[in-house]
């Protein structure tokens, strides 16, 4: 693959499923991990951040606990999915 003066990337029609098969699990591990670990420290900030005003816990806290837990839901089974080679 060799680009040209526009930026274009060209791939050589010969190899496109040598370079479809390409293993990117590492990649794709990097990202869920990633993730996992901001979601986790957004969640953990806003009910420090709550406690310090002395605000009481509210439905939109209690509307992210489903929608965090269906995120790492999704993120754990990536990690699964992409362990295997």
């Amino acid at each position: 693959m060799a680009p040209n003066r526009n930026n274009v990337i060209f791939v050589d029609e010969d190899n496109i499923l040598e370079t479809l098969a390409e293993y990117r699990g590492q990649v794709v591990q990097g990202v869920a991990i990633t993730f996992i670990v901001l979601e986790l420290i957004a969640y953990a900030l806003r009910l420090v951040a709550r406690r310090i005003n002395r605000v009481p816990f509210g439905w939109d806290d209690a509307l992210m606990i489903p929608s965090l837990l269906t995120n790492l839901g999704i993120c754990i089974a990536v990690l699964c999915r992409s362990s295997i080679p």
